[in-house]
């Protein structure tokens, strides 16, 4: 349903030449589209506590993972690490991440139906 609620608002706002640059876009993403898919996930009946703290140590382990390992490639090259670690650990991780469960959904749920 949010794929298409999304379809249907890009059909309806290029209908009125609604703008689509990247400063009107990206907003609406990160701040109306990705706390929707969030909620839309937490709130399925197959979601337990349990779940969501497999998710939360998982994801607490790849950026860790990924602080360790780009913190290493910067000193390696010599790049200020305060100015690029961040940016290289949390760029569109989130989204990254709520986007593929949406499409791919999760496995244990696939495979119980």
């Amino acid at each position: 349903m949010p794929i298409y609620g999304c379809v249907g608002l890009g059909f309806v706002l290029s209908r009125f030449g609604f703008s689509w640059d990247a400063k009107v876009i990206s907003p609406l993403i990160l701040q109306v589209s990705l706390p929707l898919l969030v909620i839309h996930q937490f709130t399925r009946p197959e979601v337990t506590s349990g779940s969501i703290i497999r998710m939360l140590l998982a994801a607490v382990l790849v950026v860790g993972l990924f602080v360790v390992v780009f913190g290493v490639l910067l000193r390696v090259t010599g790049l200020p690490i305060r100015t690029y670690l961040a940016a290289a650990c949390f760029s569109n991780m989130a989204i990254g991440f709520a986007l593929g469960y949406l499409g791919f959904g999760n496995s244990e749920i696939r495979d119980s139906r």
